[in-house]
């Protein structure tokens, strides 16, 4: 299964993105780690950027959604239906990530047009079969030249699932090379059937 990435004829990134474009939604659990704080979620997603997150750690029980036609963020810190509920701009700070990502712009396809951008700007090295999680992933790093960076990010460092293109780990650093987030995602599910009210506000 290495080989579809591999040895596609299109490089790995475009393989991936050509993959992405096929599906319609996805759930997946991720954990990120930025300047030594944690945070685990539950993270759904439906075209055309419909998102829920649903917070295991910190604040266990919050529930996040974003509605691309609204275009905001509604926030139930205690369970969603529960008061209070908050309805925020996605460039509130309060639900930033602590590397600064907003929940408009946190889904694998916002993640694939930012690496796409800097290999336009750089380059990008495969470095080949890599071990992770007792699975074989498809490793690369993509740099941008003369400190060209998309949304501060200057280097990417991906571990792409062979079979799926979707990333199983990013790590993401500045032009002064400092770790900016890891993070890692596991028990994807694609094109799973949504309830009709599941990103309701």
């Amino acid at each position: 299964m290495v080989s579809l990435l591999l040895s596609g004829s299109a490089p790995p990134i475009q393989s991936a993105i050509e993959q992405y474009q096929k599906i319609a939604s996805y759930r997946m659990q991720i954990r990120t780690t930025s300047d030594k704080q944690t945070s685990v979620f539950l993270y759904f997603f439906k075209k055309p950027g419909y998102v829920r997150v649903e917070l295991q750690k910190p604040f266990k029980g919050a529930v996040l959604i974003y509605d691309p036609v609204k275009k905001q963020a509604r926030l139930w810190p205690f369970g969603r239906q529960s008061l209070p509920a908050l309805t925020l701009s996605p460039d509130n700070r309060l639900i930033k990530s602590p590397s600064g990502q907003r929940i408009d712009q946190s889904d694998v396809g916002t993640l694939f047009q930012n690496t796409k951008t800097l290999q336009s700007h750089g380059k990008t090295d495969l470095l080949g079969v890599a071990r992770l999680g007792g699975k074989d992933t498809v490793h690369l790093t993509v740099e941008g030249d003369n400190g060209f960076s998309v949304a501060s990010v200057h280097r990417y460092q991906l571990w792409l699932d062979p079979a799926t293109g979707f990333p199983v780990k990013v790590s993401s650093y500045n032009t002064a090379g400092q770790l900016l987030e890891t993070v890692e995602m596991e028990a994807l599910e694609l094109n799973p059937d949504f309830p009709n009210d599941f990103f309701d506000q």
